[in-house]
């Protein structure tokens, strides 16, 4: 089978997200938690890019979660 990265990735609708390793899990469940408690309730879009996000991004995140007035902004493309 080839590999399709959009597949890999888990962007296909319906798709599960792929296995992902018990420390990444917790990085990704501590920066929602720390997110709902800054913000209140994540839509369901940005929970899911939680959840697939590679650990690199969730540092950014929390990093920008520090100085952000709303949610847009810790999940702002730069």
């Amino acid at each position: 089978m080839r590999y399709i990265p959009s597949l890999r990735r888990g962007n296909t609708p319906g798709m599960q997200p792929p296995p992902r390793g018990d420390a990444l899990q917790s990085e990704s469940a501590l920066l929602e938690r720390l997110l709902v408690r800054r913000f209140g309730p994540l839509p369901e879009a940005l929970a899911l890019r939680l959840k697939l996000a590679e650990s690199m991004q969730l540092e950014t995140w929390a990093q920008r979660m520090l100085q952000a007035e709303c949610l847009e902004q810790v999940f702002a493309d730069a």
